[in-house]
């Protein structure tokens, strides 16, 4: 089960994932008060739950390609 912070999460990446990185850091230190580092730890963790997956199914695929694409990058 997603808590409530968990949602605050999912729903700021929803909305930010096609921002520009430096605009998403600054909001990410605005709402959150954590580090980009922080955030995308967090997030990652999110990505790896079910409950996320059954929640936010096409935002978790689409952040799990992404995050492979870069792996590939590498």
């Amino acid at each position: 089960m997603l808590t409530y912070n968990d949602r605050i999460i999912l729903d700021f990446e929803r909305r930010w994932i096609d921002r520009p990185e430096g605009a998403r850091e600054e909001a990410i230190r605005r709402t959150f008060g954590w580090t980009y580092a922080r955030y995308v730890q967090r997030l990652n963790q999110l990505l790896d739950t079910q409950a996320a997956m059954a929640a936010y199914p096409q935002l978790v695929y689409r952040l799990r390609a992404r995050i492979e694409a870069r792996r590939g990058m590498g």
